[in-house]
């Protein structure tokens, strides 16, 4: 025990190095960041609807009481939503949303450095070297010995002020040595001063400084001889702007000189990170490092020593969360995509939809109003469903949750599920019925579905729930919807569909309330951006568009991973469901990338969904991708469509931990953390939107 403590001492590096190795396997080459997403601070009211805990989208002024806590959801997969962990409502202020932006915006331009470098966010000197919060992963006893001797910010020998500082960027970088940023963000364009401008860049000099004086101390045993580059960020004026701005004070143009050790006001700016370079911040990064050349000083070796100390186990990096204890580390894209589908799949809702839930009808015969949910995917439409059953059940009245196509099967299957799971199964057995009425049979006969369903209309006050209404079916939807309201003036419709309702010029009954759902709530920016580019919605305008949010999500999320196979003479095949390449790509993503099913890692085999297009010469060609996913010991299973009783119940409830490969009309309407699309061919806006966290798709 004396050796290994002694041997910790003194290469105190080698406690944390396997982590390191283990998560960055390619740390020389590439550029990493840590955390891997930037997550926002997101403002919330709370609402109690059907006696669950409900995130509001808007920005309380003022906290109110507490709900109730309800018992914990199941897990993500399988669900339609996820209880909140915490009814605690939050504000955030105007500037935390542009400080959240101008964060987001420099650290994505960052990634396009080159060569093997670190990007380490928002790093608080106090956590320097103080996490003990990981003994499975490390000895403590090893812990203590390694860090016995290394410099902290604990002891006097470092200023208040700079012991309770923090970096808003730190690049530790394989050759340039270590680069200090300073993100300010000085407001919309139109409202910015020089003035503005003017006090950011003195803040951001002293801060800059603070921050050297703390790394050259925390790096003394080292080297003192490491070079350490400043900068100012500032993603929301121009190079001219800041030039025009600096015009204005002498003084803070000086030390703005020295702080990032130019020769003159003009290279001063160009180490500057503004607006017209974050596209390409290659001239920026060159100007900072050109004239230097490479530090000699780190070399591979000391280059492992300090990412192992900043980026190791012993040190804490963490971003916000919306529960106690409000902070959470987050090292590997597994876990960072992880942690964005568990936040989008938290109970939110938009005020509007609060409103249509919680109104109170004037007169009796309006709590029987018909309503249609309409807007793209991902806006909370199954959701609003859930409620409302939940809500009705509650009130002791029946619920139908009624599948009228195939492809609605597994998602009215979840629907139910949901409300069972909230009301308790006592409850919920003689409330909660799911029937089927395939309206897409080209026999369906409107008269004979309403006399099938009229036995159970006749006890008490029905609510009657549809989702995944198409365009091609809203003719006999209406046909049997009046039917039902003529004979059944005591029973209520909610149904929901993508496609608006009067995309051919059809008048809305009066009867009948149309209401738009827009913002999206289920997925990251990343995912909606590439959602709303499908033609239905840019072209054809047959879904309508989604709505800007006032406010900012949970995280833009990771980067849409983008790979193609055609023409490429490594692959083969017509198809990338006949291609080995193809394959063996998804496979490495799968293992390598997110490290899926790994044990020190949050994501499961079941929360992975690859999904394609079965229709036309392709519908039997899945051979291949399924036999090279087996060699790669990955659980996979392809569910053929129309499903089975038992695939409809393994999908809905998410029972087995293996990957599912299938078409996507047998998961309209559910979600995943990670979709892989092959060949997305007309499935491009159902298979995308599938997707809560992380999107790759091969074309």
């Amino acid at each position: 025990m004396s050796t290994t403590w002694q041997a910790a001492q003194n290469n105190p590096e080698d406690v944390w190095m396997p982590f390191i190795k283990h998560l960055y396997p390619r740390l020389q080459d590439e550029v990493y960041r840590l955390p891997p997403l930037h997550f926002n601070s997101v403002p919330r009211s709370v609402v109690n609807i059907g006696g669950l805990t409900v995130y509001v989208r808007d920005n309380p002024s003022k906290k109110c009481g507490k709900h109730p806590q309800p018992p914990p959801a199941p897990q993500v997969a399988g669900t339609v939503f996820t209880t909140p962990p915490d009814s605690e409502p939050v504000g955030v202020q105007d500037t935390h949303f542009q400080d959240d932006a101008a964060q987001e915006r420099c650290c994505k331009a960052l990634l396009k450095i080159q060569g093997g470098a670190m990007i380490i966010s928002q790093l608080v000197f106090k956590k320097y070297l103080d996490n003990k919060t990981n003994p499975e992963r490390y000895s403590t006893h090893l812990h203590d010995a390694a860090i016995s001797k290394l410099p902290n910010v604990k002891g006097p020998h470092l200023p208040k002020n700079i012991k309770d500082g923090e970096c808003d960027i730190l690049i530790i970088h394989r050759h340039y040595g270590l680069v200090l940023g300073e993100i300010k963000s000085v407001g919309s364009h139109s409202s910015v001063t020089n003035k503005a401008i003017v006090d950011k860049i003195g803040k951001a000099v002293r801060q800059l400084d603070n921050q050297e004086q703390a790394l050259r101390y925390l790096m003394k045993d080292i080297s003192q001889g490491i070079r350490i580059t400043k900068s100012v960020l500032l993603p929301e004026i121009t190079s001219d702007e800041l030039l025009s701005a600096l015009s204005t004070s002498p003084e803070i143009r000086q030390e703005l000189i020295w702080c990032t050790n130019s020769k003159h006001e003009a290279e001063a700016v160009r180490k500057c990170l503004c607006r017209d370079q974050l596209t390409e911040p290659s001239t920026w990064w060159d100007t900072l490092h050109t004239s230097l050349g490479p530090d000699l000083i780190m070399t591979p070796e000391i280059y492992e020593r300090i990412v192992a100390r900043f980026c190791g186990l012993a040190t804490t990096v963490d971003v916000p969360t919306a529960c106690p204890p409000h902070r959470k580390v987050i090292r590997s894209m597994g876990e960072a995509v992880a942690e964005t589908g568990l936040r989008f799949s938290y109970l939110t809702l938009t005020p509007d939809q609060v409103k249509l839930l919680t109104a109170q009808p004037e007169l009796p015969w309006q709590q029987f109003e018909h309503v249609y949910l309409q807007g793209p995917p991902g806006c909370g439409k199954t959701v609003v469903l859930v409620l409302k059953g939940l809500q009705w059940a509650q009130e002791g009245k029946k619920v139908i949750i009624l599948s009228v196509r195939p492809q609605a099967h597994a998602v009215t299957l979840l629907m139910e599920t949901q409300i069972r799971n909230c009301l308790g199964e006592a409850a919920a057995s003689s409330s909660i019925h799911r029937q089927r009425l395939d309206f897409s049979d080209e026999s369906f006969d409107v008269d004979v579905a309403v006399s099938e369903l009229l036995p159970q209309l006749r006890a008490r006050p029905v609510l009657i729930l549809v989702d995944e209404i198409t365009i091609h079916l809203k003719k006999k939807f209406m046909d049997w919807l009046g039917r039902i309201r003529r004979l059944r003036p005591d029973t209520c419709v909610w149904a929901a569909g993508m496609w608006r309702f009067d995309y051919h010029g059809d008048s809305v009954p009066s009867w009948l309330k149309i209401q738009e759902l827009r913002e999206a709530l289920r997925f990251p920016s990343n995912i909606m951006r590439e959602v709303e580019f499908t033609n239905l919605i840019t072209e054809k305008n047959i879904v309508p568009p989604f709505s800007a949010s006032q406010f900012p999500g949970h995280t833009d999320g990771p980067e849409v991973m983008n790979l193609s196979h055609a023409g490429l003479w490594e692959h083969d095949g017509d198809h990338p469901l006949e291609c080995e390449k193809c394959a063996d790509d998804v496979a490495s993503f799968i293992n390598q990338e997110l490290r899926v099913g790994q044990s020190d890692q949050p994501l499961k085999y079941k929360d992975v969904w690859i999904l394609f297009d079965r229709t036309g010469e392709f519908q039997n060609h899945s051979e291949v991708l399924i036999q090279r996913l087996n060699v790669h010991k990955l659980p996979v299973k392809e569910v053929t469509y129309p499903l089975s009783v038992d695939d409809e119940k393994d999908l809905a409830e998410a029972r087995t931990d293996r990957i599912v490969a299938t078409d996507w009309r047998a998961v309209q309407g559910m979600e995943r953390m990670v979709i892989i699309g092959l060949g997305l061919g007309g499935g491009r806006l159902h298979i995308m939107s599938r997707c809560t966290s992380f999107l790759l798709y091969i074309k």
